[in-house]
């Protein structure tokens, strides 16, 4: 489904030319182009980005007639005719950045004037081979060669939609009236003003800016000095950082990185945010603020290592062991959120920052409370005589300063399309209720990531089930429905068509993880067989109350606590029974997967204090 159409761009030429160039637009997961080009002699084909290299295929179809494939072009091959007078061209595009760029196009076209003249039409699809940007600018080609050109007047014009309804749809009237500060922003890192060390990269040791790729390259090998006269680079931000609240996010690639191999040598890369840049380690130092350190010893722990610290008045804080040792091509996302007094650390592997690294530390957490942080400090240190390297570009540097909380985020919103508001009604779980479940407006009915199914697992809104087979490998897991303690937990609900198996519950990160027998891949689940009624967590087993029939129910649910209960009841009525409470306790983002294992569908919904109801101003 995508959000709300608009125009990205719109180019008409002022006079004859042989191509058309949309110039950069924004990017957007759907984009719809309209090109329309007259002259004498016209081929019209397309690139993307710029890109002429041979990364463009199509199969293409003219008058009716059948498909003909074209491989490593390039540019599309779109036309309906060489010879084109006057062409009209629609477009839809499928535009995710990590994916192939999927084409599909309509084309009409005179090549002969006159009604005893038909106009010549194609259909065709197409693909640009790029999976690593999105299409931010589009060139319309005229393929006829010999210096033919296009007309004046002929144009293009892009518009796009984004794949969020919500986002396009509407606006958050909360979220527009937030105190935010951005004080860098993803694309802007090498815009900063940054003290640098070294000239270039052929020095032994180097923190540099490299505006070309905005990123800043970094190479800590035979930096040798005495405990704590490292080499620092830092930047100077616009403003010093909030003690109420901010958040830094960015992005490190480890191209090389190799440890000491004589023991007692010390080598680590710092990335802090301080209040005293020129300053780093201890001793007499006077720095404060927060930071981790990538350590690659030969002795004192051995291991490449991600150790995370606040410091004090240049004294630091007990580590905590991040659990992550990054080796050669490793990507690490960060995120420090601060909230009075307390900064949050975690890992991610991916740009969403949802998906953490680490085998264990998740949330881990600082103290401190430091009013002038500013400076985003790098720094390199080994002792003399070292032969560890540590080559490594940090980028998408995004620091957000002073988020208040008046009035809430997220709480009210603009339908833009019929201007109605929207308020949010209290989604706050309150504990288990018996009855019926599934139903009433507190209850959703849990949304599935298609994108995430494997083995024949297929979802049908809320309904899960399977096409085909019989095993433990299909799985689906939601989209966007989530239980977390942190923001109050809440509770799923299930029921299955038969008495067949099925595995259903709550998973976080890493998701399927034992893709072979999938019920021990859940953190917290179900497990019914024709038989029995078991309960996982991930390979541990418990039994429950035997199968009954198909009327049967199941609850999970999760308080604010993290504290995990598993309730049944046969019929749709009567009393709820208690099966188990988890000794483990819950932390973080738990997500809703389901897998049948032969033809059994499970239905499923969720109640949770993360997800908002929303009702319309003067209404209930």
């Amino acid at each position: 489904m995508t959000g709300t159409w608009i125009r990205l761009a719109h180019v008409a030429l002022s006079s004859a030319a042989t191509s058309i160039d949309s110039g950069t637009f924004t990017a957007n997961e759907n984009l719809k182009v309209i090109v329309h080009t007259t002259g004498t002699d016209t081929e019209t084909q397309l690139q993307f980005n710029g890109d002429s290299g041979s990364n463009y295929a199509s199969r293409r179809s003219v008058d009716g007639g059948s498909d003909s494939p074209f491989h490593s072009q390039t540019q599309t091959k779109l036309n309906a005719t060489g010879d084109g007078l006057n062409t009209f061209l629609k477009l839809r595009i499928k535009n995710i950045a990590d994916k192939e760029k999927l084409i599909i196009s309509e084309m009409v076209a005179v090549d002969a004037t006159g009604s005893s003249n038909a106009p010549r039409r194609s259909e065709s699809a197409s693909k640009w081979a790029n999976t690593s940007a999105q299409i931010t600018s589009i060139q319309v080609i005229n393929h006829y060669g010999g210096g033919a050109t296009f007309a004046a007047g002929s144009y293009i014009t892009v518009l796009g939609a984004s794949g969020n309804v919500s986002t396009d749809e509407k606006q958050t009237l909360a979220d527009a009236t937030k105190d935010v500060t951005m004080v860098a922003s993803t694309s802007d890192i090498t815009d900063l003003a940054w003290t640098t060390v070294g000239s270039s990269t052929s020095d032994t040791f180097y923190i540099l800016k490299d505006t070309s790729n905005d990123l800043i390259d970094i190479k800590n090998a035979g930096n040798s000095g005495a405990y704590g006269s490292a080499s620092i680079g830092y930047a100077t931000l616009s403003e010093a950082l909030a003690t109420t609240y901010w958040r830094i996010r960015y992005k490190l690639k480890f191209n090389t990185i190799s440890n000491e191999t004589t023991g007692g040598k010390s080598f680590h890369t710092n990335f802090f945010i301080v209040d005293d840049p020129a300053n780093a380690e201890s001793g007499s130092q006077s720095s404060s603020g927060f930071g981790v350190k990538f350590i690659a010893d030969s002795g004192g722990g051995g291991a490449k290592r991600t150790y995370y610290y606040s410091v004090t008045n240049g004294t630091y804080s007990s580590s905590t062991d991040m659990n992550y040792a990054p080796s050669n091509g490793a990507e690490m996302y960060f995120e420090y959120v601060y909230s009075s007094g307390t900064c949050t650390l975690n890992l991610y592997s991916d740009d969403t920052y949802e998906t953490r690294l680490g085998s264990s530390t998740q949330n881990a957490t600082k103290t401190g409370t430091f009013s002038g942080l500013k400076y985003p400090q790098i720094v390199l240190r080994q002792d003399t005589g070292g032969d560890g390297v540590m080559e490594i570009d940090m980028s998408k540097l995004e620091i957000i300063n002073r988020e208040s909380t008046a009035p809430p985020a997220g709480t009210r919103y603009e339908e833009t399309d019929t201007r109605k508001i929207y308020r949010a009604r209290d989604a706050t779980w309150t504990g288990f209720s018996s009855g019926t479940s599934g139903s009433g407006s507190d209850w959703t009915e849990v949304a599935f990531d298609s994108s995430t199914a494997a083995n024949n697992a297929t979802a049908s809104g809320n309904v899960v089930s399977r096409s085909s087979g019989s095993d433990w490998t299909s799985y689906i897991r939601s989209s966007t429905h989530y239980l977390d303690p942190s923001t109050g937990g809440g509770e799923v609900y299930f029921t299955v068509s038969d008495n067949s198996h099925v595995s259903m519950g709550l998973e976080k990160s890493p998701y399927n993880s034992v893709p072979a027998d999938v019920y021990q891949s859940r953190d917290y689940s179900f497990h019914t067989t024709s038989a029995t009624n078991n309960m996982y967590e991930s390979t541990s087993s418990y039994d429950g109350t035997d199968w009954n029939n198909a009327t049967n129910e199941w609850r999970i649910t999760m308080d604010s606590a993290g504290l995990i209960k598993y309730y049944y009841r046969v019929n749709s009525s009567g009393s709820w029974n208690l099966e188990r409470t988890s000794t483990v306790t819950a932390s973080g983002k738990y997500y809703v997967s389901v897998s049948p294992h032969s033809n059994a569908s499970c239905t499923c919904f969720i109640k949770s204090s993360s997800q908002t109801l929303w009702a319309e101003r003067g209404t209930t």
